[in-house]
């Protein structure tokens, strides 16, 4: 799922602080001269208060950033386990099966070392037919393996 980047998202955290210059301009601006007002220590508190609370917003902005990057990382990570996983599946699948298949060679080649030690030469030739057509190698292929002459050394 492909996030859109979102280049107006940052400005939402600015209506926090505007917000605050507007409930504390008129303390600054005249408003400040009223019996109700509370005078210049409640001015400084509620300054100091919206200062820690821009502060705060800050720190929590920044560390919403990181947990969403950490997010993405952690994503991609497994992405990227769950590819590996994949992959060592299918080698061991490949291994296997190259091992079956060096095992049932071994025992062909066997089979045509005794037929060719014992001079069996026609059989020979007939198993080594019957396991191209069985493998659908080339005509030629087998014709070079089959025997090469009068029943030596394959």
């Amino acid at each position: 799922m492909e996030k859109r980047s979102r280049p107006l998202f940052p400005l939402i955290f600015l209506v926090f602080p505007i917000s605050q210059l507007f409930l504390l301009f008129p303390r600054f601006y005249g408003a400040s001269d009223s019996p109700n007002s509370g005078g210049t220590l409640v001015t400084v508190l509620l300054l100091i208060m919206c200062v820690a609370a821009d502060s705060l917003l800050a720190v929590a902005t920044r560390s919403l950033r990181k947990t969403a990057a950490l997010q993405a990382e952690k994503e991609s990570l497994l992405r990227q386990i769950r590819q590996q996983e994949e992959y060592c599946r299918s080698l061991a699948e490949h291994y296997a099966r190259m091992s079956t298949l060096r095992h049932d060679l071994s025992n062909h080649l066997y089979t045509v070392k005794i037929l060719a030690e014992e001079e069996r030469t026609d059989e020979a030739r007939r198993y080594i037919e019957e396991l191209r057509r069985s493998f659908e190698l080339p005509e030629s292929y087998a014709a070079q393996t089959a025997c090469s002459g009068d029943g030596g050394e394959i």
